[in-house]
């Protein structure tokens, strides 16, 4: 018995042991479709931008277009906290904010209706990778149904799919 511990404990040594995999969910192209519980989205085209005024601090951000179908019943004000995540060299942003200038976000979401959105994933100005990496990966992270006696809710909980879109360098300062 003891030999066969040792020959699986071997076997799990040499496969990469025992580190967790990342959570990236299967690969998807951009601006395919990317199915949730809840949602239908597709991640179409991604930019590092910095639209702050040149004498203030730079702010760079991952501003991420895509389009959005909410599958439920009721209008949501927004995605699920953390449902997506930018991974831009060693930095990986899951807060986000939605861009200035796309003013159908005070609308929220309505059931069943494809809308195109513009978020915004800021960076850390100090950490920008030199030289700056060519792509950017989207992590989409489905939900799941939690219930308890005083409320049901929904739960970000594994990826679901991940996106490598080309990220251009599109900041104006200056």
């Amino acid at each position: 018995m003891l030999a066969v511990v040792v020959v699986a404990t071997g076997v799990v040594s040499a496969l990469g042991g025992f580190a967790p995999v990342p959570d990236r969910g299967r690969p998807v192209a951009p601006g395919d479709q990317i199915l949730t519980q809840r949602w239908r989205l597709h991640i179409d085209a991604a930019a590092l931008v910095d639209d702050s005024p040149p004498t203030a601090d730079p702010q760079p951000v991952i501003r991420v277009r895509l389009r959005t179908e909410f599958t439920g019943t009721e209008t949501l004000c927004c995605l699920s906290e953390r449902m997506l995540e930018v991974r831009f060299g060693d930095q990986v942003v899951t807060r986000t904010r939605t861009a200035v200038g796309d003013v159908r976000s005070n609308l929220g979401y309505d059931p069943r209706v494809l809308v195109a959105r513009v978020l915004e994933f800021p960076l850390e100005s100090e950490a920008l990778p030199d030289p700056l990496p060519h792509t950017v990966e989207v992590i989409v992270r489905d939900e799941r149904r939690t219930r308890s006696l005083i409320l049901d809710d929904w739960r970000v909980s594994n990826a679901a799919a991940g996106v490598v879109l080309p990220c251009p360098d599109e900041r104006a300062r200056g």
